[in-house]
């Protein structure tokens, strides 16, 4: 299988999904990161505050390794459903990314159900109680990510809840701003489609 690359646009994406920052902070499952999303390793050290095209080199650096996983694990995907899996495993990890239906559900052939595969993986660890909880920004950029893989335009949160109160999860306000409503049916979603359902 051929190495391919994220595209220019999977790029900008990735950009903005990670958002920047300049000194090392925790992620959303509390390991220490900086820059777009780069991971920090034992070993590393950045004891001062990095520019923005220091963070740009690690994220260059980082998915070479992340292009490589999605290249090796799926045969052909469009760019498209390519640059989705990359934006995916760069956010979830490459073990992530292996252990995923996404990429079994693909190479199985089916689309949908790949698609569907991603909306699951919204946990996040909560800062109090260090349990595993729904998280809304990883939500809606799971919905986003399924999406890309789709070319779907309905990528907002929106469309969002519009599915989710398609599936009758979600009888509040079609507004695009996610609050507790939005996030009693995600949390329903997930289970549903780890349940074998489809949105």
């Amino acid at each position: 299988m051929s190495h391919r690359t994220l595209s220019s646009a999977g790029l900008h994406a990735l950009t903005g999904e990670e958002g920047f920052v300049s000194v090392a902070a925790p992620d959303a499952h509390g390991y220490p990161s900086i820059g777009f999303g780069h991971r920090i390793v034992e070993g590393e050290s950045f004891p001062h505050p990095i520019t923005h095209e220091e963070a740009h080199n690690l994220k260059r650096q980082d998915l070479v390794r992340f292009e490589a996983a999605v290249s090796a694990l799926v045969r052909e995907p469009t760019q498209a459903q390519y640059d989705a899996m990359v934006l995916f495993a760069y956010n979830i990890g490459v073990a992530g990314f292996g252990s995923s239906s996404v990429s079994s559900r693909f190479e199985a052939g089916d689309v949908a159900g790949a698609a569907d595969a991603f909306l699951p993986w919204c946990l996040a660890r909560n800062v109090d109680t260090r349990e595993l909880e729904v998280d809304l920004v990883l939500a809606g950029r799971r919905w986003r990510e399924r999406a890309r893989f789709l070319e779907s335009p309905a990528s907002d949160w929106h469309s969002f809840q519009t599915a989710l109160a398609e599936h009758e999860f979600y009888a509040g306000a079609l507004d695009g701003i996610p609050g507790p409503l939005t996030l009693a049916a995600v949390t329903e979603l997930r289970a549903f489609v780890l349940a074998g359902g489809a949105v």
